[in-house]
C-alpha cells in the first residue's frame, strides 16, 4: 500500500531535462544532497525537480550498489541529486514516507510469539489433535522423539512457512507440522510495542513405548518436574536457565512424599542447515545439577533447546516415571536492523 503522503519543499525551478525520459517506478528512492527525501510517487521526467543550471551532478544506484549504501529502503534502486549553491523560486513536491519493510521477518524479539490461552490451551489442543500413535502405525523403534517445527507467525498472528528442522521420519514431522497448519491463529510477537513478523520454533515430544512394558510406565500420580516454577510454559529465557542448579518436583495430593532419585537432561542446538546437534547428554543423580553441567548452560547462547527425560521418583516408596519436558530458550534481545 502507498505510504501517508507529506510535502517536502526545496529550492528549485521547473526545467526540461530530457524530453525521452521515461516515469520513474514510484518504489525508486529520491535522495537530494545526501538528504533522503523517500520514494517519489510519480513524475514523467526529472524536470520538474531541478533547474540544470543548479545540478552538479546525478548518480544513478542499482542493485547491490543501491541495497549497500542506502539498505532495504533502496533496494529498488536509487536516484542522488547533487546541486550547487544556487538560490531560485520554491516549489512543493510530495514524496511517500519511507516505511519500515512489512516483509522483515525477526529471529530475537522483545516478546515471543505465544499460542492463545498459554501453556494450558495448547497442552488442551495436543491432546484433542495431536495423533501420537503415528510412529507406532509406521514401525518406529521404542524411544522418545524430539521434534522440532519452525514456522513464522505474521502480525496478525496467522502462521507461514511451517517446517520441520528435525528428520525423525515415520510421519512424526508431518504430524507436528500439520498440528501448526491447522491449528488456530498464535498471539504476535511484539517489538517496540509493536505487533510484528516473527519465527517460532516449536517442540514436540513423541514417545513409543515398549510393548514389554506396562501401560503405567508413566505415572499418573499429580507430580511434576520443573526447572524455575510450577507453572512455567515450553519457553525458558537464557538468563533465568544460567541461574537454576537443580530440578524441582511438584506435588499433590494424595500424594504423601515423593523424591527425586535421577533424570537425564539434553542440550540440543539446532545447526545453521536446520538440523538439530546434540550439544551434550548430562545423567543426574539426584536433584542437583554437576558442575559440568552448570558449566555447559553457562557457556550456552540463545536458541538451544533442553530436554528432560527418563525422570525417576520415589513416591510413597515406589519407583515412578514421570513424562519428559522440553524448553525451547531463548534470550531477550533487539533484533538486529
Amino acid at each position: 500500500m502507498p505510504g501517508k503522503s507529506v510535502p517536502y519543499i526545496f529550492d528549485t525551478v521547473p526545467v526540461k531535462l530530457d524530453a525521452g525520459t521515461k516515469a520513474i517506478d514510484s518504489s525508486i528512492l529520491i535522495v537530494l544532497d545526501d538528504k533522503v527525501l523517500g520514494t517519489i510517487r510519480e513524475i514523467k521526467d526529472l524536470s520538474n525537480i531541478i533547474s540544470p543550471d543548479s545540478i552538479k551532478s546525478i548518480n544513478i544506484l542499482k542493485d547491490t550498489a543501491a541495497f549497500t549504501r542506502y539498505g532495504a529502503k533502496g533496494k529498488n534502486g536509487v536516484i542522488e541529486i547533487y546541486t550547487k549553491a544556487v538560490k531560485s523560486q520554491v516549489k512543493e513536491l510530495y514524496f511517500e514516507e519511507i516505511k519500515e519493510d512489512d516483509d522483515k521477518v525477526f529471529v530475537k524479539v522483545e516478546v515471543e510469539a505465544s499460542f492463545k490461552g498459554g501453556e494450558r490451551a495448547w497442552l488442551k489442543y495436543l491432546e484433542k489433535n495431536l495423533d501420537q500413535n503415528v510412529p507406532v502405525k509406521n514401525g518406529c523403534k521404542p524411544g522418545e522423539y524430539t521434534v522440532v517445527i519452525q514456522f513464522i507467525v505474521e502480525k496478525d498472528g496467522s502462521v507461514s512457512d511451517v517446517r520441520a528442522l528435525t528428520n525423525h521420519g515415520f510421519g512424526m514431522e508431518e504430524e507436528a507440522m500439520r498440528m501448526i497448519k491447522k491449528g488456530p491463529d498464535w498471539v504476535p510477537a511484539i517489538q517496540n510495542g509493536h505487533n510484528v513478523k516473527a519465527y517460532r520454533k516449536q517442540p514436540f515430544t513423541f514417545v513409543v513405548a515398549d510393548p514389554k512394558i506396562s501401560i503405567s510406565h508413566y505415572s499418573d500420580a499429580p507430580i511434576y518436574a520443573y526447572l524455575i516454577n510450577s507453572n512455567e510454559g515450553t519457553t525458558i529465557n537464557l538468563g533465568d536457565l544460567k541461574k537454576v542448579n537443580q530440578l524441582k518436583l511438584q506435588k499433590k495430593d494424595p500424594v504423601q512424599n515423593c523424591e527425586l532419585v535421577s533424570f537425564k537432561i539434553t542440550i540440543d542446538k539446532p545447526n545453521p542447515g536446520g538440523q538439530i546437534k546434540k550439544v551434550k547428554d548430562f545423567v543426574i543423580i539426584g536433584s542437583s545439577f554437576s558442575s559440568e553441567l552448570l558449566k555447559a548452560i553457562d557457556d550456552l547462547d540463545s536458541e538451544t533447546i533442553i530436554i528432560l527425560e527418563d525422570i525417576k521418583v520415589k513416591v510413597d516408596n515406589s519407583i515412578k516415571k514421570l513424562p519428559p519436558r522440553i524448553y525451547q530458550v531463548n534470550s531477550i534481545t533487539t533484533a538486529p536492523d
